[in-house]
């Protein structure tokens, strides 16, 4: 088996992002693996394209971006 020594997860703040994040940190905990979380913005959530011109730190997904993060780090 691969042993890896960081595990990159990424948070967008979606349903999805509880699951994945069990299972890269208990993949990171098996292996004793360093653990770095970054946000990520899905620009396929935006509704029209209008939305995508706003500043980036005026968009609703860019303001959500530390609760993605925190959520996923409260689960270590």
């Amino acid at each position: 088996m691969i042993q890896y020594k960081k595990v990159l997860i990424t948070a967008d703040g979606s349903d999805k992002t509880g699951p994945a994040t069990y299972y890269g940190l208990g993949m990171a905990k098996i292996m004793d693996a360093e653990v770095t979380v970054m946000s990520v913005i899905d620009e396929s959530d935006y509704e029209d394209l209008m939305n995508a011109a706003i500043p980036e730190d005026q968009s609703v997904l860019y303001q959500k971006s530390p609760d993605a993060v925190n959520s996923s780090v409260d689960l270590e």
